[in-house]
């Protein structure tokens, strides 16, 4: 039912009282978010999509995000402000890459 309901593009505030009648756990959060704050692997999908539009994401077995992408505007970053960014990306993934290494000795 609730992907049906993203499917015919009922509001995220529907969505919000459908999961409250059933009792299921669930945070409504709003906000602008810039790219680089958004997962990697998420973003194709987000750009992808039209304004208005509902998608159902999985993150896990057991958490679902609903998001409507309500705009996007281009906002690119000069190099004095990318450059922070990019390193704080480069280092989570080789602390990422490291963490794995170690779980694979174990």
């Amino acid at each position: 039912m609730l992907r049906e309901n993203a499917a015919h593009g009922v509001s995220t505030d529907a969505i919000a009282d459908w999961l409250r009648a059933r009792d299921v756990q669930h945070a409504v959060n709003r906000g602008v978010r810039a790219a680089e704050r958004i997962p990697l692997e998420l973003l194709p999908r987000l750009q992808a999509m039209r304004a208005g539009e509902v998608q159902l994401i999985e993150a896990d077995g057991e958490t679902l995000f609903v998001v409507r992408v309500l705009g996007a505007k281009p906002a690119p970053l000069d190099e004095a402000a990318a450059g922070p960014l990019i390193e704080r990306f480069l280092l989570k993934r080789r602390w990422r890459e490291a963490v794995d290494m170690e779980l694979r000795h174990l």
